[in-house]
């Protein structure tokens, strides 16, 4: 059959059979231009046509197209990546620098203790002590030994620093009445770097930090502190002074901090003060 033009209305192409009868007149319908939601539409073709999502990003569709998921993306409903705001932590960031910065300082003092041990004709010191503190609701109080090598020589002793490795046995006791987690033992390894200020009318006070690691018997005290791991590590810094004939007594105050450096969560970490009383003999 042949177009049919009708007064007052456009040809839009060939007759088309009706399945209800007769003929309807127009182009066949094109499924690209189905109607959709959210579409625009066309009163020319009386259909909707699609909005196009945006192409992505080249380095988004890159590695989209290796498998691999853009850093701070996401996918849309539709399957393509999107770009997505991610700030940056302030607390992320704190956390990985004190980890960096303690895992620094503890290296150095430890490879002091060990590269630069005396012979045996200087041989080190060893102190012997108790130690008490407080912090986050917990008393702590326990046994604490140190060994302090003589450097003769060296970069530590060219700077003015000595190193110095401190073992610690201490019991945690949670002030919280009538809890499951009362108390738990805490033994630590941290290694120290210390800085001698001068000796005044026999007293030589001093300046140290370090860290180091722990080993908890459990992983919770008191209702609200979880640690998730036995296994810690602790940062440290104080200061205090040496006195006696032969400054061999100590008395020195400090901070200390212990958690698993957010490896595992919950981590609720414990910071508490000490102070240290001990007696060295050559």
């Amino acid at each position: 059959m042949g177009s049919v033009r009708t007064a007052g209305q456009p040809t839009f192409g060939p007759t088309r059979p009706n399945p209800i009868g007769g003929s309807a007149r127009g182009r066949l319908p094109d499924p690209t231009t189905e109607t959709r939601s959210g579409g625009d539409a066309d009163p020319a073709l009386g259909a909707t046509r699609p909005r196009r999502s945006p192409a992505p990003a080249p380095r988004i569709a890159f590695l989209e197209h290796q498998g691999h998921a853009p850093a701070g993306a996401r996918r849309s409903e539709g399957g393509e990546w999107q770009a997505a705001d991610s700030p940056v932590s302030f607390a992320a960031v704190r956390t990985l620098f004190r980890r960096r910065c303690s895992a620094l300082l503890g290296s150095l003092a430890l490879a002091a203790c060990v590269v630069n041990a005396p012979a045996a004709d200087g041989a080190p010191t060893l102190f012997g002590g108790i130690v008490a503190g407080n912090g986050d609701n917990v008393d702590i109080y326990g046994v604490h030994g140190t060994w302090a090598p003589r450097l003769e020589s060296g970069l530590l002793s060219s700077l003015g620093l000595e190193a110095r490795l401190a073992a610690q046995l201490v019991r945690w006791h949670g002030r919280d009445h009538a809890t499951a987690h009362p108390s738990l033992i805490d033994t630590s390894l941290v290694a120290l770097l210390r800085w001698p200020l001068p000796t005044t009318a026999g007293i030589r006070p001093f300046i140290e930090a370090g860290a180091g690691v722990h080993l908890l018997s459990n992983v919770r005290i008191n209702d609200d502190r979880q640690f998730s791991t036995a296994f810690q590590f602790g940062s440290q810094g104080g200061a205090g002074v040496a006195f006696g004939a032969q400054q061999q007594w100590e008395l020195a105050g400090f901070f200390h901090h212990v958690s698993n450096a957010s490896l595992v969560q919950p981590n609720d970490g414990l910071t508490y003060f000490g102070v240290v009383l001990r007696y060295g003999s050559p």
